[in-house]
């Protein structure tokens, strides 16, 4: 049985992959995690959950300004061809 946080063998999927020093076998693309301290020094550890947390709070404001830029950006490139395709109809 596989649960969702689990991927399929030979992905390894278990408490004891917290503390090893190996790469990770699970990558989680474009999350944000904690972050460096106030002086700027960050290490990549997985015990560290201060630094390398991925969490709903830094990620929801995030995405939620992401998806706002992008329904802007299309407003506003909409906003242009249907001007340029007025002035097409005109001339």
């Amino acid at each position: 049985m596989n649960f969702s946080s689990c991927p399929s063998a030979p992905a390894p999927c278990a408490s004891f992959q917290m503390s090893t020093d190996g790469p990770n076998p699970h990558v989680l693309y474009g999350a944000l995690v904690g972050g460096p301290g106030q002086n700027d020094q960050y290490t990549d550890r997985r015990t560290d959950y201060v630094s390398n947390e991925v969490a709903c709070d830094y990620n929801a404001g995030f995405q939620s300004a992401v998806a706002g830029s992008v329904l802007f950006l299309q407003t506003l490139v909409n906003f242009v061809k249907y001007f340029q395709y007025r002035r097409w109809l005109v001339d």
